[in-house]
């Protein structure tokens, strides 16, 4: 089975969809698949911040128009058995493919929800909602689409009833073999990758509280700070915390006001040091106000670290082991987080079930599952 991949614009920086799209690359041809990418071609936004400002309008060049013809020229080379558009905010690129069949994976809604004002405090420019708009059409039309949790796949019935796409949940596997590391292991990766130093310059060397995400609205940094802040007030041990991500903002500066000693904010992070530092810390505080799927809490689950978690979906279905908290009531979360770091039995067994769950979220799985979706697809197409 020939399949191509359309993978997403490098320049805007989309870890999580870039990881995906790698890992489809390396999983499917182990399963006898001959793969082909296309993704859209760097030349406008070259060097630029495509996230705003001039360097966005010269990303919208790369991507809206000179990846057309890139991507027809790819479609008639390869000539596919299928069409897998790695992520749904591509869904515009579906009319290049429609000799083809073709498959449309929806990860979340967020920004789509944003545009039609159901996420309060939220707003698109007039030129993100059109982009939105475009999307939602796309995403409309296609003919079929794997949604990565139920939450997404109840969003998209939701927000479009009549859609008359075969649609189907297959969560996603990990896109690295994450697993737990000897303790030694895990020292020698961070002290041969950097030092880590707190905002006031003192190293912090392990038993942190954990982060890991972007600075998206969504993800709530500053909630996972506050939440930090109330169960150090309320612990008898002092505590560290560790951002994994984005540079700190200047609000998220000002709001560490007075934890400088004990915060922490590390960027550019491979998938060995990841394992390493969720090997390292107490637990994963991931106090999402909304995802799509989530892959931090699974990844931390996997290397035996205990996580904290927003009582949401896909969140409480995808971790099933965990301290579930409300992400808006950052006082009452903070001394549940306390309790739990002071509860020794209790980490320990958030950590041997955490393992166990985590088994679920094999990259073997999930290809299966897509392997048959393929075939299905391909067969109604003839």
């Amino acid at each position: 089975m020939k399949v191509l991949l359309l993978k997403n614009y490098a320049p805007d920086r989309q870890f999580s969809m870039l990881a995906y799209a790698q890992m489809l690359e390396r999983a499917l041809p182990k399963s006898g698949c001959e793969v082909a990418t296309v993704t859209p071609p760097v030349f406008f936004g070259r060097g630029r911040n495509t996230a705003s400002g001039l360097g966005k309008w010269m990303g919208y060049l790369d991507k809206y128009i000179l990846a057309w013809a890139k991507t027809r020229k790819a479609v008639k080379e390869f000539q596919p058995d299928i069409v897998h558009i790695c992520d749904h905010s591509n869904a515009m690129y579906l009319p290049l493919f429609s000799k083809f069949p073709s498959v449309l994976c929806c990860h979340d809604l967020l920004a789509i929800k944003v545009w039609l004002g159901e996420i309060p405090g939220q707003c698109k420019s007039r030129t993100g909602g059109l982009q939105q708009q475009w999307i939602f059409s796309g995403i409309k039309k296609a003919p079929a689409i794997l949604c990565v949790s139920s939450k997404t796949h109840d969003d998209l019935r939701r927000l479009a009833p009549d859609i008359s796409a075969d649609t189907r949940v297959i969560p996603m596997g990990l896109n690295y073999p994450f697993q737990r590391i000897d303790e030694a292991e895990a020292d020698r990766r961070i002290v041969e990758s950097r030092e880590i130093k707190s905002l006031s310059g003192n190293a912090i060397s392990g038993n942190w509280v954990l982060h890991v995400g972007n600075d998206s609205w969504y993800k709530n940094r500053a909630g996972a700070l506050n939440i930090f802040r109330a169960a150090s007030e309320c612990s008898e041990h002092n505590l560290n915390m560790l951002f994994v991500g984005e540079p700190p903002s200047e609000e998220m500066l000002r709001n560490a006001h007075g934890l400088e000693n004990s915060i922490a904010f590390i960027q550019d992070v491979s998938n060995e040091l990841l394992e390493a530092l969720y090997r390292k810390a107490i637990c994963l505080l991931f106090p999402s106000l909304a995802e799509g799927y989530g892959w931090p809490p699974i990844e931390a689950q996997a290397c035996g670290c205990p996580i904290v978690v927003s009582d949401i979906e896909p969140l409480r279905s995808n971790c099933k082991d965990a301290l579930f908290i409300d992400p808006k009531a950052e006082a009452l979360a903070g001394r549940q987080l306390a309790e739990l770091l002071a509860d020794e039995p209790r980490l320990e067994q958030l950590s041997t079930d955490g393992l166990k769950n985590a088994e679920r979220f094999t990259a073997e799985q999930m290809i299966a599952h897509y392997y048959k979706f393929y075939c299905d697809i391909i067969s109604a197409n003839r």
